[in-house]
C-alpha cells in the first residue's frame, strides 16, 4: 500500500520590498504507485514563525491520480530587514486515503540580516570642546559624508589652531549593510586630513605642512570572524623653528609645559581611533587629525 510522506524546506529569508517572496517548495511524495487516486489534505501551521509575518498562510487538498508519485505545494515566506533567528513553520497533512507516513513538513526560514553594524566618525581638528569640521555622529551607523573647510581658524584663550584647509570624511562599503548579505571587504572607513596648519600654545609654535589619520573596520570573511580593525596617520611638521620631521610611528614629544603625542591609536573592544596629533597643555587639549570606526555585534555575519 502506498505510503504518503512530506519532505523538510529550508529557505533563506530575503528582504521585503526588494525582491518577491521566497517560495518554499515542498515535496509529497507517495512510497509507490497507486492503482487508485491519492487525496490529502493539507494546511500551514505556526512554530517560532507565524503568519502573515513571516510566511503566508497555505492550505488546500493534493490529489495524486493514478500512478503519480510527486506533487508539490509552495508556501510563500515573506522577507524584513530585522535581524532575528532562524524560525520555523509547519506543514501538516490530515485526512488522506491513505497510510501517512510522515505527516509534517518543517519549512526553516533562515535569518540574512547582518548581526551587526558600522558606525565611525571623523573630525579634522579639535581645540579643547571646540571641533568646525567633523563627517558623521559616533556611535550612528556609518555613512558616507565628507565635510571640507578652507582658511580654517579657531582660538579658544591661549590655543589656537589655524589651518589652510582641513577635510573629514566617513565611507561605508556597501552603502546599506541589510540590503546585501555580508562579503569579504566590506568595512568601514573615517579620514581626516589637514594642510599648512599651525598650532599654538603658550610658547610653544608647532607648523604642520600635512597631516592625514584613517581607521578601518573590515570583514576579511564571512562567518563568526568578526571585523578587523587598523588604523594609521602620518604627519610632517617643524617645532618651534626646528627642520621639518615626518613622523607616522607612535612617538611622544616633551615641549615646555606640554606634550606632543603623535600617530596616536587607541583600541577598545570593537573600536579604533587613530589621532594624528595631539597636544595636551595645563590649558587642555588640540587634536589635529581624528579618526574612529568602531562596530556593534558582527556585520560580518548574518
Amino acid at each position: 500500500m502506498a505510503e504518503i510522506s512530506i519532505d523538510d524546506v529550508t529557505v533563506t529569508e530575503g528582504n521585503t520590498g526588494l525582491s518577491p517572496a521566497t517560495p518554499a517548495v515542498f515535496t509529497v511524495s507517495l512510497s509507490t504507485p497507486s492503482a487508485t487516486e491519492i487525496t490529502v489534505d493539507y494546511v500551514t501551521v505556526d512554530g517560532s514563525a507565524t503568519e502573515p509575518e513571516d510566511y503566508t498562510f497555505t492550505s488546500g487538498t493534493l490529489t495524486f491520480p493514478p500512478l503519480e508519485t510527486s506533487q508539490t505545494r509552495t508556501v510563500p515566506v515573506v522577507g524584513d530587514l530585522e535581524d532575528e533567528p532562524d524560525q520555523e513553520f509547519y506543514v501538516e497533512l490530515s485526512n488522506a486515503n491513505a497510510t501517512v507516513a510522515d505527516g509534517t513538513g518543517i519549512g526553516t526560514i533562515i535569518d540574512d540580516e547582518r548581526d551587526g553594524s558600522f558606525s565611525c566618525r571623523a573630525s579634522a581638528l579639535r581645540v579643547l570642546a571646540r571641533e568646525p569640521i567633523v563627517a558623521n555622529e559616533p556611535d550612528t551607523p556609518c555613512v558616507d559624508e565628507a565635510k571640507s573647510l578652507v582658511d580654517v581658524k579657531v582660538v579658544s584663550g591661549l590655543l589656537s589652531a589655524l589651518a589652510d584647509v582641513a577635510d573629514a570624511s566617513t565611507d561605508q562599503t556597501p552603502d546599506d549593510l541589510q540590503k546585501t548579505p555580508p562579503a569579504a571587504g566590506d568595512n568601514a572607513v573615517a579620514h581626516a586630513d589637514l594642510a599648512n596648519v599651525s598650532l599654538a600654545a603658550g610658547l610653544n609654535l608647532i607648523e604642520i605642512q600635512a597631516v592625514a589619520a584613517d581607521a578601518k573596520a573590515e570583514c576579511v570573511a564571512t562567518g563568526d570572524e568578526p571585523p578587523v580593525l587598523s588604523g594609521s596617520s602620518i604627519v610632517t611638521l617643524s617645532i618651534n623653528g626646528k627642520p621639518l620631521l615626518t613622523v607616522s610611528e607612535p612617538i611622544t614629544i616633551p615641549l615646555l609645559v606640554a606634550s606632543l603625542h603623535l600617530n596616536q591609536t587607541v583600541t577598545e573592544p570593537g573600536r579604533i581611533t587613530q589621532r594624528a596629533l595631539v597636544l595636551e597643555t595645563l590649558l587642555g587639549s588640540i587634536v589635529i587629525g581624528e579618526a574612529t570606526v568602531n562596530f556593534e555585534g558582527n556585520p560580518c555575519d548574518s
